[in-house]
Parts: C-alpha cells; sequence; structure tokens
C-alpha cells in the first residue's frame, strides 16, 4: 500500500513518539517503585502489544517515507 509522503512523515513521528512515551512511563514507575510488581497481568500485555504495535509503525512508516524520498531523488535526477 503506497502512503503519501506527509502520511508517513506524520505516522512515523507519532509512532515514535508513542515508543518514546511508554519508554519514559515505564523508566518513571520502575524508579519509583523499584522492582515491585506492578499492575495486573493485562495492563503489561497491553502495553506489550502498543509497544510492539509502536515498532511495526516505525518500522513500516519509516520505509514508506524512505521509498517517497527515493522516488523524489529519482525524479528529480530525471
Amino acid at each position: 500500500m503506497k502512503v503519501p509522503k506527509k502520511l508517513a512523515i506524520l505516522g512515523f513521528n507519532l509512532c515514535a513518539s508513542v515508543f518514546i512515551g511508554l519508554c519514559v512511563y515505564g523508566l518513571l514507575l520502575h524508579f519509583e517503585e523499584g522492582m515491585e510488581r506492578g499492575g495486573s497481568i493485562l495492563s503489561s500485555v497491553l502495553s506489550a502489544l502498543i509497544i510492539l504495535g509502536a515498532i511495526a509503525g516505525i518500522g513500516y512508516f519509516g520505509n514508506q517515507w524512505d521509498r517517497r524520498n527515493t522516488e523524489e531523488a529519482r525524479d528529480k535526477s530525471r
């Protein structure tokens, strides 16, 4: 599926922001509570799924962004 460049940039930035936000949130929880058990298994699974989705989105939208840049460079060289 071909994604326009602006949508690829937006998707990449959104997924990267979600990933960084969840990582910072996890670090803050870790340093506030130490190694205590936090939350239920459902919240852990949900967090893991969101993180995996963000990583997949970063890969997909980053790839689409690179393809649009390559197409633009190819068109300019002609």
